[in-house]
């Protein structure tokens, strides 16, 4: 069962709304970041702004691995205005992610050796 929830948002507007409609009790403060914890029917919520770029969310993401201990990371925001079709406060869950900005054999060829440059979702978080 999963515990505890990190919500992931690249800007303070995107994290806006988290914050008005879960009750989060404090904020802790860890590498420049304010982190938001709360509960939220029956989980423990975690919620950063990260800032843009993917350097300032993996940084996000490791905190909330190696200091929060989440279960399960959700991205909140635009994503870069995905698709026309994608509505305000609509849910695109991804089955599989890839870097869109490295050459496409840079993850295959090179450290980390991977035997694709796809990386699937988990299926049983669903």
């Amino acid at each position: 069962m999963m515990k505890r929830i990190g919500i992931l948002c690249a800007s303070d507007m995107e994290l806006a709304p988290f914050l008005t409609r879960i009750p989060f009790s404090k904020v802790i403060k860890e590498a420049m970041l304010s982190f938001h914890s709360g509960h939220e029917m029956g989980r423990e919520v975690v919620a950063v702004y990260s800032g843009v770029c993917k350097v300032n969310a993996a940084i996000a993401a490791q905190l909330f691995v190696d200091r929060f201990h989440v279960d399960a990371m959700i991205n909140a925001g635009t994503a870069g205005g995905m698709d026309e079709r994608v509505q305000l406060f609509d849910t695109v869950i991804s089955d599989r992610m890839i870097y869109h900005d490295v050459e496409e054999d840079i993850l295959t060829e090179f450290h980390p050796w991977l035997k694709e440059n796809y990386f699937e979702g988990d299926r049983g978080a669903a």
